[in-house]
């Protein structure tokens, strides 16, 4: 693990990479406001121009599901990179593995969930799943089915992404490689400033493409 002194809060305390703490709440916190930001600049910009209803039925789905995601890839980090007297490894490298294959394979389990949903839904006779479309009046029953659906794929992407690298280990090098560049800087605040900021916004560019 990545561990220096931090002259700032003197000898005795040790700074490592810090998933949860007071420095990376408040990244986390200042990107989600951007993000958010983002949006509501995007959506002036948009033709046709979506209602402020649709538009919050929309980004409300990103933002649950993209919270949910978060919270479980915080949760498999910390767990993952918990240090034992045997062993000892590095949670942001578990988080940057996570979040890599997540906006890669990732996306095509995602795929595939929501296909398999859908099916079973046309199945059981369950309308109102087409993604954007909540009916007229908008209804917030149909922003629900539509979320569920795609909150419940999330979380299937993120159990099988689990699986895979239970099954595949070296699957872990990817973290570590990623980070090695990061981590010559010997600052943990850096490098949580890479993992919670800079490396999602690599991965969202090369998911535009």
């Amino acid at each position: 693990m990545n561990n220096i002194i931090d002259p700032v809060l003197g000898s005795n305390e040790v700074m490592s990479c810090r998933l949860v703490g007071g420095f990376s709440i408040f990244v986390q916190v200042l990107v989600g406001t951007l993000g958010f930001s983002t949006l509501i600049i995007k959506r002036y910009f948009e033709q046709p121009r979506r209602s402020w209803l649709i538009w919050g039925f929309d980004v409300s789905k990103q933002m649950i599901s993209g919270s949910i995601m978060h919270m479980c890839n915080l949760l498999v980090s910390a767990l993952s990179g918990a240090s034992t007297a045997e062993n000892a490894t590095n949670p942001c490298a578990w988080y940057v593995l996570n979040l890599t294959l997540d906006c890669t394979i990732g996306v095509a389990f995602i795929a595939g969930y929501l296909k398999l949903f859908e099916a079973l839904a046309m199945r059981y006779k369950i309308t109102g799943l087409e993604s954007g479309h909540y009916g007229d009046p908008p209804s917030w029953r149909l922003w629900l089915r539509q979320a569920s659906i795609f909150c419940l794929s999330m979380i299937c992407m993120k159990l099988t992404v689990i699986v895979a690298v239970a099954v595949f280990p070296f699957l872990v090098a990817i973290g570590n490689a990623i980070l090695v560049p990061v981590q010559m800087t010997h600052s943990p605040r850096f490098e949580i400033v890479f993992v919670m900021a800079i490396w999602p916004l690599v991965l969202n560019i090369f998911e535009s493409w």
